[in-house]
């Protein structure tokens, strides 16, 4: 899925996207507790597809100590939304 797209289809259903301040690259989208994260990958000015796409819970958080990695993994944009508690 293009960036352009998934960034509307979230906004439809009502999360709250945000760009990562330090990497421009990855992006986060809230929705109460649950948490969407994607990397875009290719230049942001091009419309580049999504990648890396996992649903968390927002006070779920990775732990590199431990090798922890919070959340589900998905495959598509979709079966994140499915994933996402209403």
């Amino acid at each position: 899925m293009r960036l352009n797209t998934a960034l509307r289809r979230l906004g439809k259903k009502g999360f709250e996207v945000k760009q990562n301040s330090r990497n421009n690259k990855m992006f986060s989208a809230r929705k109460g507790r649950d948490v969407i994260e994607f990397i875009a990958m290719g230049n942001i000015v091009g419309n580049p597809i999504i990648t890396a796409i996992r649903v968390r819970d927002v006070n779920d958080i990775d732990d590199h100590y431990t090798d922890y990695n919070a959340g589900v993994w998905c495959d598509n944009l979709t079966q994140a939304l499915a994933i996402v508690r209403g």
